[in-house]
């Protein structure tokens, strides 16, 4: 399967699209995604400099959000079924084709809604027009949008084709 690789600590020049060995089988209570979509968070640009608390040793491939269907059910899990679409959060590895996640970390993406948007969302880092504001005193009709806690920038959906 292609992957996008951490090489060394740096910044994004230290990304390399590779070929590498798909994950193994899920194991019990994980379901495996061929993921579709990427969102890179805060975190992921921590970990490729090496300044994140969980520091895995290069090469490593990073990604902890993404959204896709599952291919395969390792035992115990009963959420699922191969096919659903789901959005799926990772310790690392979401910036591959294929990734393992406990299911007790994916979610059902609703019908109707793309796999490109259910792994990105608002946040602090969109363009100012986009972030969330507080309304103006008396004003009722200028709620503020919540971002989810679970992205921290929408700006980096890694890839939409493998090219």
């Amino acid at each position: 399967m292609k992957a996008i690789v951490c090489e060394a600590f740096g910044g994004p020049e230290v990304l390399a699209l590779r070929e590498v060995p798909d994950p193994p089988a899920p194991a019990a209570g994980e379901v495996q995604v061929r993921i579709r979509a990427r969102g890179a968070q805060y975190v992921d640009v921590l970990m490729l400099a090496g300044k994140y608390q969980f520091r895995p040793e290069p090469p490593f491939i990073p990604g902890s959000e993404a959204a896709g269907e599952v291919v395969a059910i390792g035992a115990d899990v009963t959420r699922f079924r191969i096919g659903d679409r789901v959005m799926s959060r990772h310790r690392l590895g979401a910036f591959a084709e294929l990734g393992n996640a406990t299911a007790e970390n994916c979610d059902t993406i609703p019908a109707g809604a793309s796999a490109s948007r259910r792994s990105r969302s608002p946040s602090c880092l969109a363009p100012r027009s986009s972030r969330p504001r507080a309304p103006k005193k008396n004003d009722l009709s200028a709620s503020p949008r919540v971002p989810t806690t679970r992205s921290i920038t929408r700006a980096a959906s890694v890839t939409k084709s493998w090219g």
